[in-house]
Formats: structure tokens, sequence, C-alpha cells
């Protein structure tokens, strides 16, 4: 048996009934195409996978699973790549490079454990206008930054209109806490 670590680049095939998935595996910039059942496989994920190579004689060298696994990745080129897969909404190659530059391979640590320090990278914070955070707290392993509308909590507001407008996110049963401070919308000039 064989491992491979790496970024799921492109699904190419995946059947719903049997999890049968053809992929194309990005391992360190190299593609290699990748086969097996996978119950849930998103293209940006970073994945440790267990298996073997075999050629197909059609489409020739492919690596077959038998076991995969959530990771991350640990070199600051995977790390870049990671996060301007897709999975984090609003962190392109540009951004990554930038956010990798800063932090370097200590990088995924600040992420889920000091994200406030995202302010410290050129660009991540926000010039004017309403700032939006979600925050997620879970014992289990959060794979999405953002709260669908209906799940949160809890909504902190510094405005009133703010927490109106963000009042569809909370789930029923949910708290809100809003400055009842009312800040009249500036016109647009």
């Amino acid at each position: 048996m064989e491992t491979l670590k790496g970024t799921v680049d492109h699904i190419i095939f995946h059947n719903d009934k049997n999890g049968y998935t053809v992929a194309d595996f990005d391992v360190d910039g190299q593609m290699v195409t990748v086969v097996g059942n996978f119950e849930e496989l998103k293209e940006g994920e970073f994945l440790k996978l267990t298996g073997f190579w075999k050629e197909h004689q059609s489409y020739g060298e492919q690596f077959q699973i038998e076991s995969y696994a959530l990771d991350l990745p640990t070199s600051e080129e995977g790390i870049i790549r990671y996060l301007s897969s897709g999975l984090l909404p609003g962190i392109g190659e540009k951004t990554a490079i930038e956010i990798v530059n800063h932090f370097g391979a200590d990088t995924l640590d600040i992420l889920d454990n000091h994200p406030d320090r995202l302010s410290e990278v050129h660009g991540m914070s926000q010039r004017g206008g309403s700032v939006v955070t979600h925050v997620k707290i879970s014992d289990d392993t959060v794979n999405s930054p953002l709260i669908e509308k209906g799940d949160a909590d809890v909504i902190l507001a510094f405005e009133e209109l703010e927490a109106y407008r963000w009042l569809p996110y909370l789930k029923e049963g949910g708290t809100i806490y809003m400055n009842t401070q009312q800040i009249m919308p500036m016109p647009v000039i």
C-alpha cells in the first residue's frame, strides 16, 4: 500500500448510489487520477489517500484508493492551494499567497486558533462599510466558515438595522444581542 497527500482538484465522475468517483488529485503540483469510493468529496479538500497504482487500458495510470481521510497540508505551497481552492469563500490565490507569506507554515494554526490575526495581512481588513464575521464553535471539525440561514445560535449586532438585516440567519429559539442605536444610512455619492 502507498500513501498520497494532496488536494482534490476536479471531480470527473461521481456515482451518487455507490460513491464511486474519478477525480484529478493535485500532489505537490502534479496531477494524479484517483479512483475509488468516496462518501462525500469536495473540490479543494486536502486528503490523505491509501491505496495502490493500477494501469487502466483506456485511461492509463490511476491510483485506486482503499481508504482516505481529511488532512491538512503542511507545506506553504500546499497551504496556498488549500486556501485558494474555493472551500473558503472570498479567498483566491492572491489573498492566499499574502496570508501564507505573512504567517508561513503557521497559517492553518492561526486560522483555527487566532483568526483575528488575519487583520495583520494587508487587504484582509474591511475598509469602510459593515464587517460581517461568522464564528463557528464546535467540538467537531468545522469545514465551512459560513453559517447558513436559520442556523445561528447567537447574533451580535452593533446597530439596530444590521440586527434586522441578519435576522434570517437566527435559528428558532436563538438569541440576538443588539445595540438600540439607530444609524441612518449614508446616501451613495
